[in-house]
């Protein structure tokens, strides 16, 4: 799972739109990140906010964080994700943001997608 980038380039940085599913977290086994990449959730017609469905299958509980301005220190806790609930749980954020997940400790086993 790629770790958050201070100063991502162009190719590096990740949206999610209506329909679409990201794996924040594809394998816990493969790396060691508390601190996940960031990704933009884009600003949708008509609305201010946009549930995310988050399903956390991790071993460790995920903190959802959300900035309206992509920055480490810009970042603050919306939401805690329970481990291994191997169900959607929405998150409602307002558009356009962006998303990072915390862990604390970092997971060993498991991933995180958000839809």
């Amino acid at each position: 799972m790629p770790s958050y980038i201070s100063n991502p380039q162009v190719s590096q940085v990740k949206a999610i739109y209506p329909g679409s599913q990201y794996a924040v977290v594809p394998d816990a086994s493969k790396e060691t990140v508390t601190k996940s990449i960031q990704f933009a959730v884009g600003p949708l017609p008509n609305a201010g906010m946009k549930n995310l469905n988050v399903v956390n299958t991790t071993n460790q509980t995920a903190t959802c964080q959300m900035a309206m301005s992509d920055g480490d220190a810009n970042y603050a806790p919306i939401a805690s994700i329970a481990p291994a609930t191997n169900t959607s749980v929405s998150v409602s954020v307002g558009v356009p943001c962006w998303i990072r997940f915390t862990f604390s400790p970092a997971p060993t086993s498991g991933s995180l997608i958000v839809g």
